[in-house]
């Protein structure tokens, strides 16, 4: 049998309501592919879109901005290809249902553009590895995202404006390297944040007024991060771990110029943004504690712009990391306290702007809690952590990020009836404020 790509279908001689299927077979041909703008002028409602179950190409534009289509669309499994804006505009359809079986490599960008109504649950094929550009774009009714370990990158908008979305779920041994510019904005619905290790970039703006009330862990591979990437997200604690040398702010003019030439109205009526759209800081402004990891030795300039609510810095490491005029707010620095091991205090006092802030003395329990790790692990249907020091908290965070369980005082030793195989994040706050956290199963 013969292949065919479906280039026009309809007869406008027939009024046809209702179902629409486009057939598996004509003229003895196998419909393989579906081309642009395959339903020019097609007047009628379509309570349901059927594709032809042979179908691996769906070309750009196939059914852009048919607003005529209604129902749940299904994906056949044989499709391999949804090309750019294929989608776009479709305000009502009313879900996406992909199969696990689905044989697709790739969304290509801008496909489900504005489908408002588009209200699933959202699982990527394990086919798909780039999350391209604006691909779910402002589908406002999405309820969660599920993302597979083997997704390499989401570039710039590929969520944005998804703002019923209250999950995202990444696997914990996920590889993905770069979260691109404003790749989750303004999705403000999202119950938490989530920053695998294998994150090298997260581009400018890409957590936008999420409104997460969490507290942001640096992966431990992350070498760059977008101005504005963290506006919005409501975070009292700061950490750069312990694996984390080096990384840098990617340029203003970078971020805009990815952004809002496309997407203006990301801009618009946003406090967060003053008249000319300068991206003027990248951390949440409510950071009271910075905890900055053993082996960080330089930090960016304008890292903690607008941050002037900083209370205490808590540094691991047992060298003064290079730091600018700007990194801080320097006018603050005599009412932050800085915390380092006794045995280095006087490099510190010495360092460039390190000697601006206000030292503060450890007790000998503090002192002793410095660097101190916690062993955690599940041993005979009991979650056990046990730390050599005290720790003053301890949380526990599904995979989703939701936290299950939580508990403060002089703490040593935890131990937990557990009988699930999901991982979990285990997130100890040491007595001197520095956090460790830990992935468990």
């Amino acid at each position: 049998m013969k292949e065919l790509e479906l280039t026009f279908f309809w007869n406008s001689d027939k009024k046809t309501s209702g179902l629409l299927l486009i057939p598996d077979i004509v003229r003895n041909k196998k419909v393989l592919a579906i081309g642009y703008n395959i339903l020019e002028n097609y007047p009628y409602e379509i309570s349901q879109l059927v594709l032809p179950k042979y179908l691996q190409k769906i070309e750009r534009g196939a059914f852009a901005h048919h607003e005529n289509i209604h129902g749940a669309l299904f994906i056949p499994d044989n499709t391999e290809n949804i090309g750019q804006l294929a989608f776009e505009g479709c305000k009502n359809i009313t879900s996406l249902n992909i199969s696990p079986k689905s044989k697709l490599k790739n969304i290509q960008y801008n496909a489900f553009k504005d489908c408002e109504k588009m209200a699933c649950d959202l699982t990527i094929p394990i086919g798909v590895k780039v999350i391209e550009h604006g691909i779910f774009y402002n589908c406002k009714s999405i309820k969660s995202i599920k993302l597979h370990k083997e997704i390499t990158k989401i570039e710039s908008m590929a969520f944005a404006f998804c703002e019923n979305s209250t999950g995202l779920q990444l696997d914990p041994d996920c590889k993905i390297e770069s979260i691109e510019a404003g790749a989750f904005a303004n999705c403000h619905n999202m119950d938490a944040i989530i920053l695998p290790n294998s994150l090298e970039k997260i581009g400018g703006c890409a957590f936008l007024n999420t409104d997460v009330e969490q507290d942001i862990t640096l992966p431990s591979n992350i070498y760059k991060i977008g101005y504005g990437a963290f506006i919005g997200v409501h975070s009292k604690v700061f950490t750069i771990p312990d694996e984390v040398k080096i990384f840098k702010i990617i340029d203003k003019k970078e971020v805009k110029s990815r952004i809002e030439g496309m997407y203006p109205h990301l801009f618009e009526n946003n406090s967060n943004f003053n008249n000319d759209f300068n991206l003027d800081y990248t951390l949440p402004h409510e950071i009271k504690n910075v905890v900055i990891g053993k082996i960080c030795y330089r930090m960016p300039d304008h890292l903690f712009d607008q941050c002037n609510q900083i209370e205490s810095i808590v540094s691991n490491n047992t060298y003064p990391p290079s730091i600018e005029e700007h990194t801080f707010m320097m006018e603050n620095a005599p009412n932050i306290e800085l915390i380092v091991p006794k045995e280095v205090i006087e490099k510190y006092q010495k360092a460039n702007y390190w000697k601006e802030f206000s030292f503060k003395k450890l007790t000998a329990v503090e002192e002793n809690s410095f660097n101190k790790s916690a062993q955690c692990f599940v041993d005979n249907g009991i979650l056990k952590i046990k730390s050599q020091s005290p720790i003053k908290k301890v949380e526990i965070f599904n995979i989703l990020g939701s936290k299950i369980f939580e508990k403060s005082g002089m703490i040593q030793d935890i131990e937990i009836p557990w009988n699930s195989n999901s991982f979990v994040i285990i997130r100890c706050t040491n007595l001197n404020g520095s956090i460790k956290t830990y992935k468990c199963q």
